[in-house]
């Protein structure tokens, strides 16, 4: 008789431990991103953009538009580590860089990204790449014919990152 109660209990608790977390409030961890200033072309002028500032806008953005997906790593900590290490913009790019920042950050995901100028059009482009393997997540683009349109333009950019790569390739396509 012992053991049967034991048996009954046995379905109990394992309902019990799923619903667990709802009841009590939580949820499923989701991964931790960093967004890290991002590398300016030489040929975009200072007053336009600067990498600090881009990543500062962009992840104001993502917050909102990605908050489902990630939890982001606050820009005063990302700045810090910056200084302290005296990572340079170049750096970033490597991968046992970005794994190393990743790990101190405690970050699950880098975003990453550059600013271009081509013909007088700026091009921004963002990358969210998987710290532990330097796997791509996910890359975007999009362009600003004048400076005005350069803040504008950051918040397509978190919407574009968003979406899957199908929607964004039918997005680009129109």
């Amino acid at each position: 008789a012992r053991y049967q109660s034991c048996r009954c209990r046995a379905p109990f608790l394992a309902v019990l431990l799923l619903l667990a977390p709802p009841l009590l409030g939580g949820e499923a961890a989701r991964p931790t991103a960093a967004v890290v200033d991002f590398e300016i072309d030489k040929g975009v002028p200072a007053e336009v953009a600067t990498g600090r500032a881009v990543a500062s806008l962009l992840q104001t953005h993502l917050q909102t538009q990605l908050k489902d997906e990630f939890q982001l790593v606050s820009r005063d900590a990302v700045e810090k580590l910056l200084q302290e290490q005296k990572f340079s913009q170049s750096a970033l790019a490597d991968e046992a860089t970005q794994k190393a920042m990743g790990k101190i950050l405690g970050a699950d995901y880098l975003v990453t990204g550059n600013v271009v100028s081509l013909g007088g059009v700026l091009t921004i482009t963002a990358t969210v790449v998987k710290v532990e393997t330097g796997e791509i997540w996910r890359s975007r683009r999009v362009s600003a014919k004048k400076a005005e349109e350069f803040t504008a333009r950051l918040l397509d950019l978190a919407q574009a990152l968003k979406l899957p790569d199908a929607d964004y390739e039918r997005a680009e396509a129109n």
